[in-house]
């Protein structure tokens, strides 16, 4: 199967020099496979060298006891190792650690080289909003990602919407007809829209 770059992607690279991004979107659209493309964006073009990336993982329970019991070994950690090199922070489902957002405010304000970005994606649209509103104002931008859409949908299956009508019409059906589409409208209303909002 073709690797599809989604459209977000091209926008994130081109926000590397932000502190905080975050993106959120429901379950199974994407995010973590994007945060993957830009992991490996960084690698490979940016040549960062793996030490200086580190994944976190909301779901993980070893990480959400690291960040909710022993946060202040992890924040010197940080601390200590940006002092050297640039650091890139990915952290899946952040939402679900307690008081995360407090920590990575507490990081970003004290973190005067510069020297430390995070990736953060959540699921949860209203959970995510009280967070950044109490805690990250001004600190991250936000981004919304929804699954594929109809033209990312061609792009995996390498289809020509000029000369190929009627596969890409029935295409179009099986894709409308889709139920995580039809999730995604209740998901939608929940939701902030626009490419990129300052919390």
């Amino acid at each position: 199967m073709t690797e599809v770059k989604r459209h977000l992607f091209s926008i994130l690279v081109e926000r590397l020099n932000n502190k905080i991004i975050i993106i959120r979107g429901p379950r199974r659209s994407g995010k973590t496979y994007l945060l993957s493309q830009i992991k490996q964006y960084l690698l490979d073009s940016k040549k960062v060298n793996p030490q200086q990336i580190i994944v976190y993982n909301g779901d993980d329970d070893s990480d959400k006891l690291l960040w909710e019991e022993k946060h202040r070994q992890e924040l010197n950690r940080l601390f200590s190792e940006s002092k050297s090199f640039q650091l890139y922070v990915f952290f899946d489902e952040f939402q679900k650690v307690k008081k995360l957002s407090e920590k990575i405010k507490l990081i970003v304000d004290s973190d005067v080289s510069k020297k430390i970005k995070f990736f953060l994606t959540g699921s949860s649209t209203l959970s995510i909003s009280q967070k950044t509103s109490e805690s990250l104002l001004g600190r991250a931008e936000t981004y919304n990602l929804f699954p594929f859409s109809f033209t990312e949908s061609l792009q995996i299956t390498n289809k020509n919407i000029s000369n190929n009508k009627k596969p890409i019409q029935d295409m179009l059906i099986s894709f409308l007809n889709n139920p995580v589409k039809k999730k995604l409208r209740v998901w939608r209303k929940r939701s902030f829209f626009g490419k990129g909002t300052t919390a």
